[in-house]
């Protein structure tokens, strides 16, 4: 369904934008750059950007939108057929795993990659394929 769709899709790009920081600094999200703004840093040089020491708090505001288009994406998958949705569930329980730990280790050690291990993506994979 069109809303499941809109949520997910925005989990995941969120998900990408803060797991990727360090790597490419890809504020060009308009929420981003709005929340940015609020707080008062600097957007445009990725490295003064990062090591803003606000930055942690735009990240946290961006995880739990994140966060909540998650919880808005599962609760439209529970209204549709679970056999059409089983792709949009399996990326939305590996995804929102991949935040989970975004947001366990913190906004201020972005150069430690986070990512799920072979035995947590199977078991998703199993326990969302059967649904």
């Amino acid at each position: 369904s069109e809303p499941v769709a809109v949520s997910l899709g925005q989990a995941l790009q969120l998900t990408n934008i803060l797991r990727d920081l360090s790597e490419d600094a890809p504020l060009t999200d308009l929420r981003a750059q709005r929340l940015l703004a609020a707080y008062d840093i600097p957007w445009g040089d990725p490295h003064r950007t990062l090591a803003h020491p606000r930055f942690g708090s735009v990240c946290k505001e961006l995880a739990a939108l994140a966060d909540q288009r998650f919880k808005d994406a599962g609760t439209g998958i529970s209204n549709c057929d679970s056999g059409k949705m089983r792709p949009a569930n399996l990326m939305l329980e590996n995804y929102k795993r991949v935040l989970e730990k975004l947001v366990e280790r913190g906004w201020d050690r972005l150069d430690e990659p986070v990512s799920l291990g072979r035995a947590q993506k199977l078991w998703i994979l199993l326990r969302y394929s059967i649904i």
